[in-house]
């Protein structure tokens, strides 16, 4: 049959590709009935089962000993009222759990993090020695790569797809339950 030397010579061809063919070879055959043949004689390519993929451990941090070893930092975007967008940035050290800074804008570009940043080691005395962050737009420029790594330092982004690595600045993020209102 034509239609298996076709498969055959072409395997990566469907079946509609070799319908085509089989008419500009002059033999009249609907597509349906092309279908058919290919399903019966399993002329379609199997797929290849993708391994999954092998994910690496994340080494945690040693702890903060000591106030500006680490400081976390993360975004939240929220809206008024009347429905305008709104971002915070918050700063806080690990060690003190205390509140470094914070940034109320509607954008928070590169060089908005890089001013408040600068501001929080104005009010701390020094430049802390690791900021953990998530992979966000504004962290992961290279702006503020550059800014790093003039004043010592380290910027320590978490796994994507896991805020729980980053749980100090979560935690402080994370909407608190009064227990009046229930």
């Amino acid at each position: 049959m034509p239609l298996l030397e076709l498969a055959r010579a072409k395997p990566r061809y469907g079946y509609i590709r070799l319908s085509v063919l089989l008419w500009n070879k002059g033999i009249k055959v609907g597509k349906n009935t092309v279908y058919k043949v290919y399903k019966q004689e399993q002329l379609g390519l199997r797929h290849r089962k993708f391994k999954k993929r092998r994910t690496h451990l994340r080494v945690l941090p040693p702890p903060a000993l000591r106030p500006n070893d680490r400081w976390a930092m993360d975004c939240i975007t929220d809206e008024t009222a009347c429905g305008r967008k709104f971002r915070v940035l918050n700063v806080i050290d690990i060690a003190n759990r205390k509140i470094v800074g914070e940034v109320i804008d509607r954008r928070l570009p590169s060089e908005r993090v890089i001013e408040c940043l600068e501001s929080c080691a104005r009010k701390s005395g020094s430049y802390p020695k690791v900021i953990t962050c998530d992979n966000g737009p504004e962290f992961i420029s290279i702006k503020l790569d550059e800014w790093a790594g003039l004043r010592g330092v380290g910027l320590d982004f978490i796994t994507p797809g896991t805020p729980t690595e980053n749980g100090h600045i979560e935690s402080f993020h994370a909407p608190t339950v009064r227990k009046d209102v229930l």
